[in-house]
């Protein structure tokens, strides 16, 4: 079973974030913050991490970045999901950190396609 990261402090999004991805076979670990997710990462190498951008204590790119350097976890296709609508985050996070940008609110068929399409090319690659 494909093992999802879920980082956010939005307990609703949480809910919502795994009520869509456990039926379609995924196991969800939704953690609130970024440093419960870094905390996390030292024991766990989800097939996908789905990060907020802005959490309290270590942002989505502050987590990110530290995957993106740490060789265990350099290759898990992230998702960076954010409620803000300011052109500025999308250039202020390195497009080498992430894989994907999603506005919240996000589309449900959306969100599971390139869900579906990160791990597929994931695995494609390894």
């Amino acid at each position: 079973m494909k093992e999802i990261l879920v980082a956010e402090d939005n307990k609703r999004i949480q809910v919502l974030l795994k009520s869509m991805l456990e039926p379609q076979g995924y196991r969800v670990h939704c953690l609130d913050n970024g440093k419960e997710t870094l905390a996390f990462l030292e024991d766990h190498t989800p097939d996908l991490a789905i990060l907020d951008l802005m959490m309290p204590f270590t942002t989505g790119a502050d987590v990110a970045k530290h995957m993106r350097t740490t060789d265990r976890l350099e290759h898990i296709p992230i998702i960076m999901l954010t409620g803000l609508d300011d052109p500025y985050w999308k250039e202020a996070v390195p497009r080498e950190h992430f894989d994907s940008f999603i506005q919240k609110p996000f589309e449900r068929k959306a969100l599971l396609a390139e869900v579906r399409d990160l791990i597929a090319t994931r695995e494609g690659s390894s």
